[in-house]
């Protein structure tokens, strides 16, 4: 199957694309909310290198929309499995990283294979995710090592996030394994935008790190910015 049958299969239309997403609820559980600084949050945040989540991802890329259910497991920054499930049993697409390569597997069971998950999803799908940052944005965190813009609210949650070019906003927090993690998520960077909603967080590996260096974080704002949807 060609990229361009590929990408057909799994396209939606915007209004279908709205529709999908708005009918995967973020995890039911509140956030805890414990009242502790961005260092605390963080330091906590960082322990938590593995876990498996379930949801639904939505892409809109100038007038294209494509939408799959996610589940994915991750043991390390590049152990992890990404399952993308189609719309009304088109099939699954399979994203696998190892230390030494990313392999893709279509939903006929045809593998590509590339160095990065970038470069891969690039020339196969036509647009790309920041799987390398995504092992840190998806638990709240900047990606280590780079420059950073970054929000937050009272509590000391991550609400908002610039970074490589990536504007990223967390819009609702669910708390899991002891942790308040995100369950609704939007990234964006130029033409392309991103919409991750998790409704289950699981499977968690949790260590204390010998030494991490993370971004030094912007100073807390005192009240969270307002979310670019509505989250009732």
């Amino acid at each position: 199957m060609n990229r361009h049958t590929l990408i057909k299969l799994f396209a939606l239309t915007g209004t279908l694309l709205l529709s999908a997403c708005a009918n995967m609820a973020p995890a039911p559980t509140a956030a805890l909310n414990q009242n502790m600084g961005w260092q605390q949050r963080q330091e906590a945040l960082i322990q938590l290198t593995g876990w498996r989540l379930s949801g639904a991802i939505g892409i809109r890329q100038n007038s294209d929309a494509w939408s799959a259910n996610l589940r994915m497991q991750t043991i390390a920054i590049d152990e992890y499995t990404l399952d993308f499930i189609a719309p009304l049993g088109a099939g699954t697409l399979k994203l696998v990283g190892t230390p030494s390569e990313v392999t893709w597997t279509d939903n006929k069971g045809r593998t590509r294979r590339a160095n990065n998950a970038e470069s891969l999803l690039k020339s196969t799908m036509g647009w790309t995710l920041p799987i390398t940052n995504m092992y840190f944005w998806l638990r709240g965190l900047p990606a280590p090592g780079i420059g950073a813009s970054t929000k937050f609210d009272n509590v000391h949650h991550l609400t908002h996030l610039e970074q490589q070019g990536w504007r990223i906003d967390y819009l609702r927090y669910t708390a899991a394994g002891g942790l308040d993690l995100p369950s609704k998520v939007t990234l964006k960077r130029g033409d392309l935008s991103i919409k991750i909603v998790i409704n289950s967080w699981s499977g968690f590996i949790k260590h204390t790190p010998e030494a991490i260096t993370q971004p030094t974080a912007a100073a807390p704002t005192t009240s969270a910015p307002k979310p670019l949807i509505n989250l009732n």
